[in-house]
Parts: structure tokens; sequence; C-alpha cells
């Protein structure tokens, strides 16, 4: 029996890194590897610690993640398999 893909991403469980992860494959037919940073992920596929890495390329917080952009420039080079939007709704605090 094969082992199933493993995929790191900007933990803990519950983020919108999660979220996004789960947009593209389900928990049943992956791992997910949670990490503490983006350069964590990132770094647990050049290693080959994981298959896959879920980071965040641009977010409604802070535009282009530096982190992300930063990592992808430096190192091995990684290739970009695909993408996904996640629509994010902030409420405001009492909603």
């Amino acid at each position: 029996m094969t082992e199933p893909p493993r995929y790191a991403y900007l933990g803990p469980a519950g983020t919108f890194t999660e979220a996004a992860l789960r947009t593209l494959v389900s928990p049943d037919e992956a791992e997910y590897v949670p990490c503490v940073d983006v350069l964590t992920a990132l770094g647990a596929v050049r290693s080959g610690e994981v298959d896959y890495a879920v980071a965040a390329i641009e977010n409604t917080v802070e535009g282009g993640v530096t982190a992300t952009l930063d990592t992808l420039a430096s190192g091995e080079p990684l290739i970009i398999l695909g993408e996904t939007v996640l629509p994010i709704a902030f409420e405001p605090a009492g909603a």
C-alpha cells in the first residue's frame, strides 16, 4: 500500500492556509503537516520531508506575502503546480 502524499502548510490546524489546502486535496487523501512558518513549509519540500507545500502568495491583510516570495526566490528552485483562491470575510467584533 502506498503512503498518501504529504502536504506542508502554515499551521496550526484551522488557519486560512489549511482551509486553502482543503480546497486542493481532502485530508482523507493526504497527510497534512502543519509548520510554524512558510520557510519551514517550503524547506520541508526541498529536503524531501514532504511532497508538496501550500503557501499564500497574496492575502487580504498584506497583499504580496513577503515571506513566501523571499523563500521562493532563494534556495533550491521549486515548481508551483497550482493555485487556489480562498474567499476571506472578516466579521466585525461582536457580530
